[in-house]
């Protein structure tokens, strides 16, 4: 599977212009055969606390859904993105859209309180799993990278974990770090997919890539907006049987440890 991976610079605050930079990128990434594409967080927004411009109560039928449904039929691939969602309240989201139908989404567990995300937006409370190309596939947002309980308890299913962010360039040796560490303790590829540009007066540099569960770094670098990356998701399966980590995990000693 050719899985690209964006370094997107959006436009803050500005739907349609973003708009037109996805649709070029999904064009661009479709011609060198690309089956999934993943952009970042809060996709065609930026990173804003401006609920009242970015939420959007409707999910199904909803403007950024309907858009990536259309461009998912329009060149024939699947694409993963961030929207800010209006339930019961404001969620930071990650979305799977698979041959133009809405497949999953799941809400970030971990708002950024240092930057004042949890101020604005919920608390998700649920760790999905999808079956994606015959194997499961977990999407987190951001943040949550640094929680890597969550990712173990993903990865119990999922070979495949994917972190869309707005992670700031001067934490970007952690980014790196983090990424690397998350697929090589869970052996699992990690797709991590950052914005470059500046929005709200912060820098990002992208730093997008994937991770084998060895701990390789394996995008390719062919176009500097986009990055790509040529897995085959049983090797996950089969260095998990070659070196088998995770049988001896000892899980309810780690929740004594908790309780205490």
């Amino acid at each position: 599977m050719r899985i690209a991976v964006t370094q997107m610079a959006p436009v803050w605050e500005n739907k349609e212009q973003n708009k037109l930079i996805c649709n070029k990128l999904v064009s661009d990434a479709a011609k060198e055969g690309a089956e999934l594409i993943v952009f970042p967080e809060m996709t065609l927004t930026g990173f804003t606390m401006n609920v009242e411009y970015a939420g959007e109560k409707s999910l199904e039928g909803g403007e950024t859904v309907e858009y990536f449904k259309e461009l998912s039929l329009k060149y024939d691939t699947d694409i993963i993105f961030g929207m800010v969602y209006v339930d019961d309240m404001p969620y930071n989201l990650s979305v799977l859209v698979e041959k133009g139908r809405l497949r999953s989404y799941y809400k970030k567990l971990h708002p950024f309180s240092y930057g004042g995300e949890a101020d604005y937006y919920g608390k998700g409370d649920n760790i999905e799993s999808v079956l994606y190309k015959g194997e499961k596939l977990s999407m987190f947002v951001c943040y949550d990278l640094r929680f890597p309980e969550i990712f173990q308890y993903a990865s119990k299913e999922s070979k495949i974990i994917t972190v869309i962010a707005n992670w700031p360039a001067e934490r970007k040796e952690q980014w790196d770090a983090l990424l690397r560490a998350r697929a090589i303790e869970n052996q699992v590829f990690i797709v991590g997919v950052n914005r470059v540009g500046k929005g709200n007066g912060i820098t990002y540099d992208g730093s997008s890539a994937v991770y084998s569960p060895y701990g390789e770094r394996i995008t390719k670098c062919t176009d500097k907006n986009i990055l790509y990356a040529d897995i085959n998701i049983s090797e996950a399966d089969r260095y998990r049987n070659e070196f088998p980590v995770k049988k001896d995990r000892r899980e309810k000693l780690y929740i004594k440890f908790y309780q205490d």
